[in-house]
């Protein structure tokens, strides 16, 4: 759990305040455009990299639990809940990231 704590807390230093993301996206995409078409295109390539590092984590933690539920190993109340909260956290974001790249027509 605390990896995958620590692995939260990197990914999420790109763009990290749930209520500052249309913000954070916002000032970052207006920089690089700013900046000229190759930091455009490394805005958005970050952007799908985000995505997809999302995924494979929620992936990892799909199969955290499927481990666990096959081994039938006890879980304290305390990491059910954490990675439930993890799970929602990383959804969340990955969703944020997919739609504002569908808005701007950025293929996955």
């Amino acid at each position: 759990m605390e990896q995958l704590r620590a692995f939260l807390y990197e990914w999420r230093s790109w763009c990290p305040s749930q209520s500052h993301w249309d913000a954070e996206f916002d000032a970052l995409k207006i920089s690089s455009y700013e900046e000229g078409e190759l930091a455009v295109g490394a805005f958005w390539a970050r952007c799908k990299d985000h995505v997809n590092e999302g995924r494979e984590t929620l992936d990892q933690v799909k199969l955290l639990t499927q481990a666990v539920s096959d081994n039938n190993t006890p879980l304290e109340k305390g990491i059910i809940v954490d990675l439930y909260q993890v799970t929602l956290e990383l959804a969340t974001e990955v969703t944020y990231f997919e739609c504002k790249l569908r808005e701007f027509g950025v293929e996955l």
